[in-house]
């Protein structure tokens, strides 16, 4: 997966969840993604990184505007301005499966969120894959097929309701 798409997808999903994004916004990665996902050198860190980061989406994003970044020890917050924001909102399609998992996620159901996302799997010709872990307090869900959705989805079912924490495959490793 691209950094450019992780970076739209992202924004995609927050404008899902939160309305409209008219302002600017700051998307923190580990540093390890972002060398990994633009296939750099794990030594390349902190402002060569981040130069390489400002060089890569001027590049292949210019509607994001102009991106700057911001260093925090093994982290990097890439910076978006409104009217990148902007055009990603008005002119960007909604990610199909997202939309209609935030919408069963907000029933509270876990049955139901699973079986929208098998029904979506089977829609696109693949299939959902579930995986629980012992160790871990969520299962997770993505599909076989990651041309139709490309994200590891953590889902747990707690005392507070439904939560999910949504990653790309090389991050869904890492954990």
């Amino acid at each position: 997966m691209t950094l450019e798409k992780h970076i739209v997808d992202t924004m995609k999903e927050w404008q899902l969840k939160m309305g409209s994004l008219n302002s600017v916004i700051v998307l923190y990665y580990p540093e390890v993604s972002i060398q990994k996902s633009l296939n750099l050198d794990e030594s390349l860190k902190g402002k060569a990184l981040g130069e390489q980061v400002c060089d890569y989406l001027e590049k292949v994003a210019p509607y994001l505007g102009k991106v700057s970044v911001l260093n925090e020890k093994d982290r990097m917050g890439i910076k978006i301005g409104k009217e990148g924001c902007r055009y990603v909102e008005e002119e960007l399609p909604e990610p199909e499966f997202l939309k209609g998992f935030l919408e069963v996620l907000k029933q509270g159901d876990f049955n139901a969120l699973v079986s929208y996302a098998t029904e979506f799997a089977k829609a696109h010709g693949t299939a959902l894959v579930i995986e629980e872990k012992e160790e871990d307090p969520f299962t997770s869900l993505h599909m076989e097929n990651p041309e139709v959705e490309p994200y590891y989805y953590c889902v747990e079912d707690n005392e507070f309701g439904l939560h999910y924490h949504r990653f790309s495959k090389g991050d869904f490793e890492n954990l």
